[in-house]
């Protein structure tokens, strides 16, 4: 896991060539997008401070999207148990949980999961929703993939180079040098033909029905299944602002970020709210729908 983690974290994937003390940008050719590439290391940074969920007696399936709303501080699963023996799971506030000075109230671990579970079905899985996410994922596929594009350059620059060594030794050029560069660019060859093969197959392309499909499989599913209940989540909620009244949530289907009065739950009444934090993006919506 070390090994993959720093090969994640390789900048020579943006172009960036380091030797010693010295940094080069562009001294190497990008093959990867430096927004995709920053991308990538905000996830480790959040999965290196988030509490391992898989690893725990109870999955806390908020994790990494519940935020207190009066610090902003990410919330964390806990549990106690009453003096008659009961155990009770609940989210509480990462300053709070360590006397940092947030007064935040935690919450119950059911309640607040179960809610979320019931807002996701009831504003994001309807029927007008569904239609519009659709049409949107197979729009954003028609985007130019940049990282594919990238490869592809990558790959006619080394078979040119290969082509240019061939030459040589048509002519008559031999030397160990020589031979060494083309067993490096056939090397490189492959590995960058694999790269090509993994970006064609993750990018692979789906039509309007097919989206529409899964997000209505979605739609009927058992809200008390775990796997259902987590796929949920993390497919559509991007993250939830917690107050002691109510909570700020931002759906990763849309821009607009949805405040909910807990004097209102029951009612579900809900009214549009200043976004919290960056607004989601139909991309991770596609990207989870090729993932399954």
């Amino acid at each position: 896991m070390n090994s993959f983690n720093r090969l994640l974290k390789n900048r020579k994937y943006i172009g960036e060539y380091q030797y010693r003390e010295h940094v080069i940008p562009g001294g190497v050719p990008a093959i990867v997008p430096e927004e995709l590439f920053q991308k990538v290391q905000e996830r480790l940074e959040k999965n290196k401070r988030a509490p391992a969920r898989a690893k725990a007696e109870t999955e806390y399936l908020l994790t990494t999207k519940l935020f207190c709303g009066t610090c902003g501080r990410m919330m964390v699963g806990e549990s106690g148990v009453s003096h008659t023996g009961q155990v009770y799971y609940y989210y509480k506030c990462g300053s709070a949980k360590r006397n940092k000075g947030c007064k935040k109230k935690a919450v119950r671990k059911d309640w607040i999961e179960n809610e979320v579970i019931r807002l996701i079905r009831q504003y994001v899985l309807t029927d007008k929703e569904i239609n519009r996410i659709a049409k949107e994922v197979v729009d954003y596929q028609k985007q130019e993939n940049t990282t594919l594009d990238l490869l592809l350059r990558k790959k006619a620059d080394v078979e040119k180079s290969l082509s240019n060594l061939l030459k040589a030794l048509e002519a008559g050029i031999i030397s160990a040098t020589i031979q060494k560069r083309l067993t490096e660019l056939e090397d490189e060859k492959s590995e960058i033909e694999i790269s090509i093969a993994k970006e064609e197959l993750r990018t692979k392309k789906l039509d309007e029905t097919q989206v529409l499909n899964f997000l209505h499989r979605f739609k009927d599913g058992d809200a008390n299944d775990i796997n259902y209940r987590r796929q949920l989540i993390d497919c559509f909620v991007n993250r939830i602002y917690l107050f002691d009244d109510r909570m700020v949530l931002t759906f990763n289907t849309d821009s607009d970020t949805k405040e909910i009065s807990f004097d209102l739950v029951k009612g579900s009444d809900m009214t549009n709210g200043a976004p919290p934090g960056k607004n989601p993006v139909i991309s991770m919506i596609t990207g989870f729908f090729l993932f399954y």
